[in-house]
């Protein structure tokens, strides 16, 4: 997401918006990307919520939110904008603010312990997903994870404890940053398809600006602490649906968002876009319309479907990105190997499966060399018996 994009975005927010001061204030204190900080107030707000919070219209949609932000180690400023959302929380709602967990039974003793309702943060993502994969220590919560992501009962057992116990509603978010160097290295196309990842608000973007020396602005950090903690007391019945108007652009938006991602590699990401729009939606009106006293019998309006839209195109779009830059499937993956191992320099065939062995099988690495020649990415060169190949200059 550009800057102007997150503008537009904001413009459309009243002024004194929660999520409009957040990202100010976040914005003078990083120069991160503004797509990081809005996304990190939407974080804040799916943490902070009532358990009782969401919307119940034919299934039961939660406002916790699973928000994955991508951006180059360094460059992005990832965690200095994960950082500003901790900040917040820390003071705001500290018992909602979890460390990362060391293992599934750490996991299910915080979570049992503060009734579900946790956000646990990875500044650096790569290094779980790593850890996380086929017999890592940490495969055991990232399924942990994933039988909560859609917040129903969770029975458990903790070690040397008699009966089992019982998390009756976790209400569980997560927010992680990346780079595309680790989550092409820690993950492969079933965690995109339909698995762990497939769960995720992905969130692409690049600095656009530059700040030697942030300043922050005390007024406004105020401001920000005032308003979330205002959020964080007050008390919500579910949305009963939503209105006339929210309803009919909601259905349009997914009958066409539905033909697009089953034409397109993001098909398992595009599926659940509709669940991010809602908890978006969600987090929209919670920021807007909740007071300190319960509400009964509301429901979600235009502004809030509209805002909650944008936001999950705005995934799809970050979700074609990254994938396209790390290679959503095996085949692409191995493409995009032969190609950087062959910028270094001209090679055989032979010198060629001693690099890429054995992820990449003969075969496979047969295939790949006919495929990108024939797209003119590569050429081969025959000297005497011996054959090579080298990138196409261009």
């Amino acid at each position: 997401m550009k800057e102007k994009e997150v503008s537009d975005i904001l413009d459309t927010l009243p002024d004194e918006s929660p999520i409009r001061n957040y990202c100010r204030w976040a914005a003078l204190c990083t120069d991160a990307p503004m797509a990081y900080h809005l996304v990190c107030a939407l974080s804040l707000l799916g943490a902070i919520q009532p358990t009782e919070a969401g919307l119940y219209a034919g299934q039961r949609y939660l406002a916790p939110q699973w928000v994955l932000i991508v951006g180059e180690s360094g460059e992005s400023r990832k965690s200095a904008a994960i950082g500003c959302a901790k900040d917040v929380l820390r003071e705001v709602a500290f018992d909602r603010l979890s460390g990362e967990p060391g293992s599934a039974q750490g996991l299910y003793r915080d979570l049992s312990e503060h009734e579900g309702k946790r956000l646990i943060a990875y500044t650096e993502f790569g290094a779980f997903l790593a850890d996380s994969r086929k017999k890592g220590v940490c495969g055991p919560i990232r399924e942990a994870y994933t039988s909560m992501w859609d917040g129903q009962q969770t029975a458990f057992k903790l070690a040397k404890a008699k009966d089992d116990r019982v998390i009756a509603a976790p209400r569980l978010s997560l927010l992680a940053g990346s780079t595309p160097a680790y989550l092409e290295a820690h993950t492969d196309f079933t965690d995109w398809e339909g698995g762990f990842l497939s769960r995720w608000m992905i969130v692409h973007a690049s600095r656009e600006r530059s700040m030697p020396f942030p300043l922050g602005d005390d007024v406004l950090k105020a401001r920000v602490m005032e308003q979330f903690g205002a959020l964080a007391t007050s008390a919500s019945m579910p949305a009963v649906g939503m209105t006339g108007k929210a309803s009919r652009r909601y259905i349009g938006w997914f009958k066409d968002l539905d033909s697009i991602g089953q034409q397109s590699n993001i098909a398992g990401l595009a599926n659940r876009a509709p669940t991010v729009a809602l908890k978006c939606a969600l987090g929209h009106a919670y920021a807007h319309r909740m007071g300190p006293t319960q509400m009964e019998g509301w429901k979600l309006e235009l502004a809030d479907v509209e805002f909650g839209i944008t936001l999950a195109e705005a995934h799809c779009r970050a979700s074609k990105a990254v994938l396209a830059a790390i290679g959503g499937t095996p085949y692409e993956r191995h493409c995009r190997q032969v190609v950087r191992a062959l910028q270094i320099e001209e090679l055989s065939f032979a010198q060629l499966m001693r690099l890429v062995s054995p992820a990449v099988p003969v075969k496979r690495l047969r295939e790949i060399l006919e495929g990108l020649v024939e797209s003119e990415q590569i050429e081969s060169c025959i000297q005497g018996s011996s054959e090579t190949y080298r990138l196409v200059s261009t």
